[in-house]
């Protein structure tokens, strides 16, 4: 007999990858804050991409163990989100790679734009698959018209943020790419900065929500 999807499970794969969002969001703006305040904020920089590479993994490993549980249910729509997941997983891992190799020394000053770049584009591409799988839940679940409007909501405005956020960050790190700088790594830092902050209210508004709608 197949697994099936339950309220248990979805609350706490979900809750498990929005906390690890909001904890690594955290992390990351006050590292961007105490390297802003640094002549050299290199090593700081480095070691703020590899907690944000690895709230990116941790946020992804936990969120498909749901998936796994909604392909039991349906295939199709699933399926496309678990695809994003996984990208999410693959992506959280580059970037984890890149914070390491700047912070060993190796060319900290690009490699961190391009870390903050290619994780403004993962929140661009991310914003809509998680919106999918909001849906998802809330038909599989049959979830009550009020708690409908109220899960929609907090998943447009997390989408909303995700999407700003993305292209603040893409923005500010072409910048620092190119030398169109203010300092040292300031605008990356600013970049991680947003990015963190990003993380911080995915993962608290998703959590909350979640926590409201289903643990009745």
């Amino acid at each position: 007999m197949a697994t099936t999807y339950t309220e248990r499970t979805g609350v706490t794969a979900a809750t498990t990858g929005s906390i690890a969002d909001a904890a690594g969001g955290i992390a990351v703006i006050v590292l961007s804050i105490i390297g802003l305040g640094r002549a050299t904020p290199g090593p700081l920089m480095s070691i703020a991409v590899i907690v944000l590479g690895a709230a990116f993994l941790a946020e992804g490993g936990a969120v498909i163990g749901e998936y796994t549980q909604l392909l039991n249910r349906t295939v199709g729509a699933v399926a496309d989100s678990g695809a994003g997941m996984m990208m999410e997983l693959m992506i959280g891992a580059a970037i984890l790679v890149l914070g390491i190799l700047g912070l060993i020394g190796v060319a900290p000053a690009i490699l961190a734009p391009v870390a903050v770049i290619v994780a403004g584009a993962l929140l661009l591409v991310s914003a809509p698959v998680m919106m999918q799988l909001v849906e998802i839940r809330r038909v599989l679940e049959g979830t009550a018209e009020p708690a409908q409007s109220l899960l929609r909501a907090s998943a447009s405005g997390v989408s909303g943020m995700q999407i700003l956020a993305g292209l603040a960050a893409i923005v500010l790190g072409i910048l620092d790419l190119t030398g169109a700088t203010i300092g040292a790594g300031a605008l990356t830092l600013v970049a991680l900065l947003i990015l963190g902050a990003a993380l911080t209210f995915n993962g608290t508004a998703l959590t909350g929500s979640v926590y409201k709608i289903f643990s009745r």
